[in-house]
């Protein structure tokens, strides 16, 4: 599968990190502001630094570009702080420009609500570019679903499977082999049927008509 990992500047759990890059492989490794430091503790020669490195500071830049002059040629985008777009996004455009079938985010989550807010509207410009975006961190994988998707038990995150309605209602909403089975319901903003359900046979299947919901795999 062609699939991108960005390595971005919020929280990173290094465990998690590490369970990542020991089963799955990547085609590229972009890392966005401080997301480098993330990839230096992991031991990976990311493809790209992109940023205003703002949080990652000069210094620490400057040291991150000698770190890695001698083991791998490593592709250094700097942006003006004044922009548009965030560091994760511009790391985003990049990873769509190749066209991979998945992306996925580390250190899009964290203290800042904002950037967290953003991080999940990025996944709906992965979709509408062809490309499945998931958000990681160590309680949580984080999608956007619409139509038909499969989960099977014995590759799921977490014990927990809430969905929340994005961009507007999540209609026809059915849930099989979930403890709270759905048929044909409506998922709205300003109650919390989708929340914190759980998987009950080894295959679970959520099928939504119209509309598109988060669907978050949390862990505590």
């Amino acid at each position: 599968m062609n699939r991108i990992l960005i390595l971005s500047g919020g929280e990173i759990d290094q465990a998690l990190l590490n369970e990542i890059l020991s089963q799955y492989t990547f085609a590229r490794v972009i890392c966005a502001d401080r997301g480098v430091l993330a990839a230096r503790s992991a031991g990976i020669v990311p493809d790209v630094m992109i940023g205003d490195f703002d949080s990652l500071g000069e210094e620490m830049l400057r040291e991150s570009e000698a770190f890695y002059h001698d083991r791998g040629e490593v592709r250094l985008i700097k942006l003006p702080p004044v922009k548009d777009v965030t560091d994760t996004e511009a790391a985003l455009d990049l990873a769509l420009a190749e066209h991979p079938e998945e992306i996925w985010i580390l250190g899009g989550t964290g203290t800042r609500i904002d950037h967290v807010l953003g991080c999940l509207s990025l996944l709906l410009k992965a979709r509408e570019c062809g490309s499945d975006a998931v958000l990681w961190d160590a309680h949580n994988r984080i999608r956007l679903i619409g139509g038909d998707t499969v989960i099977r038990r014995s590759e799921q995150f977490g014990a927990y499977i809430s969905l929340v309605p994005f961009g507007g209602k999540a209609e026809g909403v059915t849930l099989e082999g979930f403890y709270y089975p759905l048929h044909d319901a409506e998922l709205t903003f300003g109650n919390s049927l989708g929340i914190s359900n759980e998987i009950v046979s080894e295959e679970a299947k959520i099928h939504i008509t119209r509309g598109l919901a988060l669907c978050i795999e949390s862990r505590d």
